[in-house]
């Protein structure tokens, strides 16, 4: 079973990165209208209109590298309790640039 407000951000530049976050207490995926990822941070975008950032984690704390601006592919999953990720649920976004976020019904 998977947790309502945790989820693993998977971005991929010319190598990959994978980043477990937390959404904002009273947030779950299904809150969320639009998504994206500049310079290593997630943007969320709530149907509340409400905006949130969150810092992604970095490769060899390298937070300077020209090549977090676009990452080439983003795919955000579910974590499970114990901090799995969940494969058998479908990414609930999965997208690459220059496309924005396609969010799963």
């Amino acid at each position: 079973m998977s947790n309502q407000n945790k989820f693993m951000v998977t971005t991929q530049y010319n190598f990959r990165i994978d980043s477990p976050i937390e959404l904002p207490d009273g947030k779950t995926w299904s809150d969320v209208q639009e998504c994206w990822v500049k310079w290593h941070t997630l943007y969320l975008l709530f149907e509340d209109g409400s905006e949130t950032e969150i810092g992604l984690s970095y490769a060899d704390d390298d937070a300077d590298c020209d090549n977090y601006k676009w990452p080439t592919d983003v795919t955000i999953r579910p974590m499970d309790e114990d901090g799995g990720l969940d494969w058998d649920v479908v990414p609930v976004a999965e997208y690459s640039e220059p496309d924005r976020a396609i969010l799963s019904d």
